[in-house]
Parts: structure tokens; C-alpha cells; sequence
């Protein structure tokens, strides 16, 4: 039976590999329904500054994999960035919606 997955990344990318930990768990569980989102410190690393030299490869297999990519648009304006900051392969969305997608889930695994 098919789980609607979400990987939930708090944490700044600066300080540990949390976010390649997400990514590679979550392209292993390509028959289920995944979401990674990235709020809080974690927004930093969707910005198309941040280095992403370990984790580009699962970025290219999520789209391929339907693994769904979010940051909090909320937070990120917070921490004075733009969606036009974001790498193209994540959706920014308001905090509302991502609350009502985490209300749906069936597992949500936090980083």
C-alpha cells in the first residue's frame, strides 16, 4: 500500500549532511508518495548559492521519481530570500499549504 512520505528538513546545511541523508532516503522510496521540504535554517539549502557538489545527483532522480521538492516561502522571505533564489527543481510554497500537506501525511520523518 502506497504512503503519502515526508521528509521535513529543519536543520542548516552548513553544519550537517541532513539534507543528503533526506535526499538519498527518499529516492529509495520511489513506490511511495515523497515530499522533502525544507523550512526553518533548513532553507538555506535549496538557494542556488548553497553548494550542492554531494546531493545534485538525487536532485536530478527526484524529478524523475515524482518525489515532490518544497521550501517554506514563509521562512525563506524571513532569512531575506526570494523564490527567484531557489534552484528550479523546488517549489516554494506559503506555510499554510505545507501544513495542510504534513496534515495529510502518513509518516513524517524530521531532520
Amino acid at each position: 500500500m502506497e504512503k503519502n512520505i515526508i521528509f521535513l528538513v529543519n536543520s542548516s546545511p552548513f553544519v550537517t549532511l541532513n539534507n543528503y541523508e533526506a535526499l538519498r532516503t527518499s529516492i529509495s522510496l520511489f513506490d511511495h508518495k515523497v515530499c522533502v521540504i525544507w523550512s526553518n535554517d533548513g532553507v538555506f539549502f535549496p538557494l542556488k548559492s548553497s553548494d550542492k557538489m554531494m546531493t545534485q545527483p538525487f536532485l536530478r532522480l527526484a524529478k524523475d521519481l515524482d518525489i515532490h521538492l518544497i521550501v517554506d516561502l514563509n521562512d525563506l522571505s524571513y532569512r531575506g530570500f526570494t523564490s527567484n533564489e531557489v534552484i528550479n527543481e523546488v517549489e516554494p510554497m506559503i506555510h499554510e499549504k505545507i501544513l495542510e500537506k504534513l496534515a495529510k501525511a502518513n509518516i513524517v520523518i524530521s531532520f
